[in-house]
């Protein structure tokens, strides 16, 4: 399973790492795992095409939701 998404640094500082984090949940509303993807060196005003991959089926994901997007 991949979340796809773009995500821009709005900031005016190089981002030596960033990490984007997703909650995948079944159909009763249980979480049932992650999606992480990750990047290095993006820099200011830079723009990431991320996919989130998790080992989730597909099928088994009835909804997710961004949880954190962290970096230094």
């Amino acid at each position: 399973m991949k979340i796809t998404g773009t995500l821009v640094n709005n900031t005016d500082e190089d981002k030596s790492y960033l990490q984007i984090e997703y909650n995948l949940y079944d159909a009763d509303g249980a979480q049932i795992g992650t999606a992480l993807a990750n990047i290095n060196n993006l820099k200011a005003g830079g723009t990431w095409k991320f996919e989130a991959a998790s080992m989730e089926k597909p099928e088994d994901v009835a909804n997710w939701e961004r949880v954190d997007v962290s970096g230094f």
